[in-house]
């Protein structure tokens, strides 16, 4: 009897794992059905764009893109080149669409959007922020939070453009309290008031740098948004970097030029700090930062930059350089 089971036992087992196959097999078939569907749905109805292999969606293409340093702008600028300002995808599988166009913007003011939980930094003093600078003839590194990135990407080009540099010190050594400012151990707000190239010059440091790469938001009802269906539940993503370098947004997007600010900006254009209701609480406090950071750097220190190397590092929450930006100080 005992051998009689053994004998029967393998083919059973064979048969329960055809089974499995079997269902597996069905499973997928469904799965990839569905995808398919929503891939060839109409364009008129709901964003263009594939979702990929089951379940795994375009991970693949995703992570290549990240991984050749390029980065998640490069997998956004190849389907946006393909299907135009919006798009959907899957990643990781979660399902999403990404949005490119900053005239979508303007439809992501209402209530049926929720922004993820927003991330608070540490508490920062201006002085603290620019301790990096405070040991003459050092070497340092500047990196970490959202605003000390957003500073280490100015100084990296302010060193790379000596004409913006030289337009600051200049437009700064006219301001009639410039002299009473450099006796002075803090600034007042009329101070930076008197700094108007200096803002420019941090505005487009955070639009080349787009420290915050994207800002996802939640569909909460279904919509429709510039002639496309939105469903509840979706994952709408406003990609910054894109949209800051859209040579249709921005004359010579990739070219450092504060200048052009001097012109008012198309509507929904700069979203390094988000728009409207979800605009960030800090934004006026991060400004006021970085222009007095600029100030006692250009007052105080000449320097120069170690690595000029401009990777950045792939898996980072916040845009930064890889190298951290080393940079060698020393007094004036």
């Amino acid at each position: 009897m005992f051998q009689l089971l053994l004998d029967v036992g393998p083919h059973c087992h064979c048969l329960y794992a055809v089974l499995v196959l079997a269902a597996l097999v069905f499973l997928a078939s469904q799965l990839w059905k569905m995808l398919q569907q929503l891939n060839h749905e109409s364009r008129a109805d709901i964003p263009p764009g594939r979702l990929g292999l089951p379940f795994i969606g375009e991970t693949i293409q995703f992570m290549a893109a990240i991984n050749s340093g390029k980065g998640f702008y490069d997998f956004v600028r190849v389907r946006s080149l393909r299907y135009g300002n919006c798009f959907k995808t899957t990643v990781f599988l979660l399902f999403f669409v990404l949005i490119i166009d900053p005239s979508f913007e303007e439809g992501i003011e209402f209530p049926w959007t929720q922004g993820v939980e927003s991330y608070t930094p540490e508490t920062a003093n201006p002085d603290k922020v620019i301790e990096a600078f405070a040991t003459v003839g050092g070497s340092h590194k500047l990196d970490g939070l959202p605003n000390k990135s957003a500073i280490t990407w100015m100084v990296k080009y302010l060193e790379e453009n000596e004409d913006v540099l030289d337009a600051i010190k200049s437009r700064l050594s006219s301001f009639t309290s410039w002299e009473k400012s450099l006796k002075k151990l803090f600034l007042t707000l009329d101070d930076l008031n008197e700094m108007p190239y200096g803002s420019k010059v941090n505005k487009e440091s955070l639009r080349m740098a787009s420290v915050v790469p994207w800002f996802p938001r939640l569909v909460l009802q279904d919509c429709e948004i510039k002639g496309y269906k939105m469903k509840k539940g979706w994952t709408v993503n406003i990609d910054v970097t894109s949209i800051h370098l859209d040579p249709m947004v921005y004359s010579e997007p990739n070219s450092f030029d504060p200048s052009r600010f001097d012109d008012k900006s198309k509507p929904y254009s700069f979203l390094a700090f988000g728009m409207g209701t979800r605009t960030c609480l800090g934004m006026n406090m991060a400004k006021a930062m970085m222009l007095v950071f600029l100030h006692r750097l250009l007052t105080t220190y000449k320097w120069k930059v170690l690595d000029p190397d401009s990777s950045i590092d792939k898996w980072a929450l916040f845009s930064r350089l890889r190298s951290g930006c080393p940079v060698h100080v020393t007094r004036l």
